[in-house]
């Protein structure tokens, strides 16, 4: 019995234009593969997520890049973030919160919305998305602290403490 078969006949529901059934056998239109395991369709929404998230990837990957030479190369850039840095350090992990909310929940939020894929629900998402990641970013922030804390340069016997403590929790 066919792998296909014994999954589910998922090819019959019309999710998957990609795939097509001729004579029992799975055939894929682009690129000649027919192995099941290869045309599955959690496969198929994998690449069509990584396909959809190109574009916005690579456009992070160059803002942080511009971010970064900026930084080095134009002194209004760096002193802007070194106060960026200084209002971190003074507002701890408040900073922390209202960072990840505005920067994890708001704007893809409202991207989202702007590119017409809002699904009706908008304040409730938005105020999930807000807390959501307003929490994860102090989860992070308190994780990079205990790190620093653990593995400074000072106090060695942290290190071996710290290697047992997080050793122990996974």
């Amino acid at each position: 019995m066919p792998v296909a078969r014994r999954i589910g006949n998922y090819r019959r529901k019309g999710r998957f234009p990609h795939l097509r059934r001729r004579s029992g056998h799975l055939h894929v239109i682009a690129g000649g593969i027919d192995c099941p395991a290869v045309t599955h369709p959690l496969l198929a929404r994998l690449r069509d997520a990584a396909r959809q998230n190109a574009i916005p990837a690579v456009l992070l990957q160059a803002l942080t890049l511009a971010l970064l030479v900026a930084w080095w190369r134009w002194p209004a850039a760096h002193e802007l973030l070194e106060r960026l840095l200084r209002l971190k350090l003074a507002w701890g992990v408040a900073y922390s919160f209202l960072a990840g909310a505005l920067f994890a929940g708001l704007l893809p939020r409202l991207v989202l919305r702007g590119m017409g894929r809002d699904t009706g629900r908008f304040p409730v998402e938005l105020a999930f998305a807000l807390a959501f990641w307003g929490w994860r970013s102090v989860e992070v922030d308190l994780m990079y602290r205990a790190q620093a804390w653990c593995f400074a340069k000072t106090q060695t016997s942290r290190i071996s403490s710290c290697c047992i403590f997080f050793a122990s929790r996974s």
